[in-house]
């Protein structure tokens, strides 16, 4: 229990860390609310999207030195109409398209003036990769186990304070976002469990006995969740 106390680690879904400030005075909601800072961290789908196939190009060696043009910008943004659709694709007079690329220097692009080139900020790396991390997120049980047990292997091994102190910086704060990805991956499963149910509840022209055998299936799916979850949280815990 005092692990669990010492290294803040949710036993249960509903449980969250509370985010590390630097100031208790430092109020989040009300500064991301003030001069559009909201829309410059999560810029609207036409920019983000543009952003995300720039962080592609940079991570495959499309660009040399990762770095890139303003006639590539516009080439992203042309490329989110693929994925928001020609309704929502809004389409660009220069005079937006130069407004856009200025809120995405604030923290997206960084401009070379006397190379005139764009590479993209930590931000922008941090951004795309929380997606990509996300969405290429597997649970796996057994991935899991093996990081715990590495974990603590490790930690058995320190024997003084600055030796956890190293423990936590070197290892556990590496392997944390890595556990978390595969819990969250589970509870989607979970989650998509659930709303299966519920549209085999409400669909029609099936008769009741094969409406019961549907959620009765996936009813084991949900069951078998359940148990893979509790093992999750008893390895992390």
């Amino acid at each position: 229990m005092l692990l669990r106390y010492y290294y803040n680690i949710p036993l249960t879904l509903n449980a969250m860390p509370s985010p590390a400030t630097e100031s208790v005075n430092f109020n989040f909601f009300h500064e991301i609310g003030k001069g559009g800072n909201y829309l410059l961290l999560y810029p609207q789908p036409q920019a983000g999207l543009a952003i995300l196939a720039l962080y592609q190009k940079v991570r495959n060696r499309f660009f040399p030195n990762g770095q890139f043009k303003e006639s590539d910008i516009y080439q992203a943004f042309e490329a989110s109409k693929m994925l928001i659709g020609e309704e929502e694709y809004d389409r660009l007079p220069q005079t937006k398209f130069n407004n856009m690329i200025s809120d995405l220097q604030v923290y997206f692009l960084r401009y070379d003036a006397d190379e005139q080139v764009y590479t993209l900020k930590d931000y922008a790396y941090s951004f795309c990769r929380h997606a990509e991390e996300t969405l290429l997120a597997n649970f796996n049980p057994t991935k899991i186990e093996m990081i715990c047990n590495h974990l603590r292997d490790k930690l058995e091994k320190c024997h003084t304070q600055q030796e956890v102190v190293v423990w936590i910086d070197t290892y556990f704060d590496n392997f944390k976002p890595v556990m978390k990805l595969q819990v969250d991956q589970l509870e989607r499963q979970v989650d998509r469990s659930v709303q299966d149910i519920r549209e085999t509840r409400q669909a029609e022209n099936n008769s009741i006995i094969d409406v019961l055998k549907a959620i009765d299936t996936k009813l084991d799916v949900i069951r078998h969740q359940n148990v893979e979850l509790r093992s999750a949280f008893t390895e992390i815990y």
